[in-house]
């Protein structure tokens, strides 16, 4: 996508956050679905079953890609996971920052995306699973492979 046709596009984002209009505030099903089938599984009395298994701590790291305004990535820390979460609108992101601090999170678990360098700015395996719901039909698929 050409330079201007990424400006537009960022733009037509901003505004739809702007508006309200994506402010998905609920977790979808299927998130819930595959988080407590693969990575943890909320037992009848409260507990987590651990189910994704990695060597030494049991820290686990997800990654909400295109996150909007967080959701997924609140809703990780009900199955104690560390979350995070990036997407290239910044009005979105701010959204997820106000959101995290209401239930107790630091907000810099949320970065905004540069769209022209399509980077994400972690290590190398620092994730252990990445949910991208909804997001990877609504970007050009040159942009989705990328990322």
């Amino acid at each position: 996508m050409h330079k201007e046709g990424k400006k537009n596009y960022l733009n037509e984002w901003e505004k739809s956050y702007s508006r309200g209009d994506n402010n998905i505030l609920y977790p979808q099903p299927e998130v819930i679905r595959f988080l407590n089938r693969f990575i943890r599984k909320r037992n009848n009395d409260g507990t987590l079953s651990f189910l994704f298994k990695k060597d030494g701590d049991q820290i686990i790291n997800g990654l909400d890609f295109a996150c909007g305004v967080g959701t997924h990535c609140l809703t990780f820390k009900d199955f104690d996971i560390e979350g995070y979460g990036v997407d290239i609108s910044k009005t979105a992101i701010n959204i997820a920052k106000k959101r995290s601090k209401v239930i107790g999170l630091d907000d810099n678990r949320f970065k905004a995306l540069d769209p022209d360098s399509q980077k994400l700015h972690f290590d190398d395996n620092f994730f252990d699973f990445v949910v991208a719901e909804s997001c990877l039909d609504s970007m050009p698929f040159s942009t989705a492979e990328s990322y």
